[in-house]
């Protein structure tokens, strides 16, 4: 990567230092403590940290930064409140050096898209349009079934309007939305895709999503699997509410109650939200510095916190075996999202190939370039499905705003029988 211009060297130098204090363990110095606070999670530093990040050289982290840099966007704000370097101001001088007409490499790569703070973004009237380049499907989205924002038909709307030839709805552990989405779409000229994404054990792992595409949604064996699947995940729910009760947390159990009564999902997401933003907690919750629900989550609903409780099933075998039985076809999502070492997924995807897997979900939204690049020829290697998706949650969702958010980085897609005639 070419520096051109020193001030551009010296205007990204918080920026390096911001990420060398990232990735280094939580604690130490108060900058580095707001730092940890104002990024909020575990996935940043994943995908922002090579494994020596103290030793690696500048272009390197540059590179980890551009790669990612809806990442970095999404907590502008959160750095700024924080105290900590500018970080806004100190690209928007980077735009306004482009801007006159100067090459800088670096500045190109940052802001050629997705750039500045995609929470007030998300607020545009456009901001779920992606560019003409981008793909045309988009094969994982969620209403308020369960996670998501909108409801199904809003979702179908706001995925038209940003340019999707090709959408799949795809719940957590449920099919509730998709005939509604199906009716929206049918009056104004987008194809859906029915599915499913369904949240499977793996060994230690309790929470890897397996995707069920073409599925039919009224088979009754399907229905009957996914509330036995959503039982088992509502009684852990059910556990994790009593804990956090009894770890002296306030909010409406009425409410949860309710939803999993109208046929929505309540999962570790909901008892968050529940939490956090119950006024009784809140000082409870400045004083431990967990100011949105995704801290808290990560604060006390992952393995190994306070509230966290195990699940039982299903087994990702048992996901792929009720997708195929609804004459589905089974895709892993996201793998980069579940796992971290490349050699591992690899042999993931080796092993549920094995149990009858039909695809990898290559081209998601927080895979950079080699990870993409990865599992697309790991998919065209064992002669599997290779989908993609932005992962849609609805406009104000941190990471998963946007439709068409992700890149084929120069790939083909292996969309098989899931898209006939739509193009890339």
């Amino acid at each position: 990567m070419a520096w051109q211009r020193s001030s551009v060297r010296a205007r990204l130098a918080p920026l390096l230092a911001l990420v060398r204090e990232l990735c280094q363990p939580p604690g130490g110095s108060a900058n580095r403590v707001g730092i940890h606070r104002a990024f909020g999670s575990g996935q940043p530093r994943e995908l922002l940290c090579p494994a020596t990040a103290g030793s690696v050289d500048d272009d390197t982290l540059i590179g980890r930064l551009l790669d990612n840099k809806s990442l970095l966007s999404d907590h502008l704000a959160d750095v700024s409140r924080a105290g900590l370097p500018d970080l806004a101001a100190i690209t928007d001088g980077l735009r306004a050096e482009r801007e006159q007409g100067i090459t800088i490499d670096v500045a190109d790569r940052f802001f050629s898209s997705g750039r500045g703070n995609r929470r007030q973004a998300a607020r545009e009237p456009d901001a779920m349009t992606a560019t003409a380049a981008a793909p045309s499907f988009d094969l994982q989205s969620h209403s308020d079934r369960s996670d998501g924002a909108l409801t199904p038909a809003q979702v179908v709307k706001a995925a038209h309007a940003a340019g999707v030839e090709l959408l799949a709805l795809s719940d957590h552990d449920t099919v509730g939305g998709v005939q509604e989405a199906l009716d929206s779409a049918a009056s104004i000229g987008i194809r859906i895709l029915p599915a499913v994404e369904v949240s499977a054990v793996d060994g230690s792992r309790e929470d890897l999503h397996v995707l069920g595409y073409g599925i039919d949604h009224h088979d009754a064996e399907l229905l009957e699997t996914l509330e036995r699947f959503r039982a088992d995940r509502e009684m852990r729910a059910q556990k994790m509410a009593l804990a956090l009760h009894e770890l002296g947390f306030e909010f409406d159990d009425g409410l949860l109650a309710a939803r999993a009564r109208s046929g929505r999902s309540v999962g570790r997401p909901h008892l968050a939200r529940a939490a956090s933003e119950d006024p009784r907690n809140a000082p409870r919750l400045a004083e431990e510095g967990l100011h949105d629900m995704t801290a808290f989550l990560q604060a006390y609903l992952l393995p190994g916190k306070p509230g966290y409780r195990e699940r039982t099933i299903p087994t990702v075998q048992q996901a792929i075996d009720a997708i195929h039985a609804a004459g589905g076809q089974a895709v892993w999502a996201h793998p980069f999202w579940d796992l971290a070492d490349p050699a591992e997924v690899l042999s993931t995807i080796e092993r549920f190939t094995g149990l009858g897997l039909d695809g990898v979900e290559a081209f998601y939204v927080t895979h950079d370039r080699e990870q993409t690049l990865l599992v697309a020829d790991a998919c065209e290697r064992l002669d599997l499905l290779s989908t993609g998706s932005s992962d849609f949650h609805g406009p104000e969702h941190r990471l998963f705003s946007r439709f068409r958010a992700f890149s084929l980085y120069g790939r083909e897609p292996r969309l098989g029988p899931l898209r006939p005639g739509v193009g890339p």
